[in-house]
């Protein structure tokens, strides 16, 4: 189930971004950082994944860390409440790989223990944004 939890937070939250450009004065790699998850579909942190009478599912933060080596990492730290009894989660750090190509951002998702592999479009909208289906993540 967390492995699947990963993968729901990747695409109801991720973000990330990649380079390497054609420039002769060398690489762009003005996207290489780590990025903070702000908001889901324009809902702050805490984000509800899911909810049912007594029990909810949120995210609570998430970082998304870029390379020059096109390594990306998604760190995500969920909260479950069961029955009105809220339980902090182990956070889940799913490793991958991206490429960059102007502002769009191919994220390829690695399968580890806690993750699911996935493949992700981001678009990088400047130079501290990236936004993942709605997640957007800054520097």
């Amino acid at each position: 189930m967390r492995a699947r939890l990963g993968l729901l937070a990747m695409f109801a939250i991720a973000a990330a971004c990649g380079g390497g450009s054609d420039n002769p004065a060398g690489p762009d790699v003005g996207h290489v950082g780590s990025y903070t998850l702000q908001s889901v579909n324009g809902h702050s942190l805490p984000v509800v994944l899911f909810e049912g009478e007594n029990n909810k599912f949120e995210v609570v933060a998430a970082t998304l860390t870029l390379t020059a080596s096109n390594a990306v990492k998604h760190d995500v730290t969920f909260r479950v409440t069961i029955e009105g009894v809220v339980q902090p989660l182990a956070p889940v750090s799913c490793p991958g790989t991206y490429q960059r190509n102007g502002s769009t951002i191919a994220l390829a998702m690695t399968a580890t223990s806690g993750c699911e592999d996935g493949t992700f479009s981001a678009t990088f909208t400047g130079g501290n944004t990236i936004d993942i289906e709605g997640s957007i993540y800054r520097k």
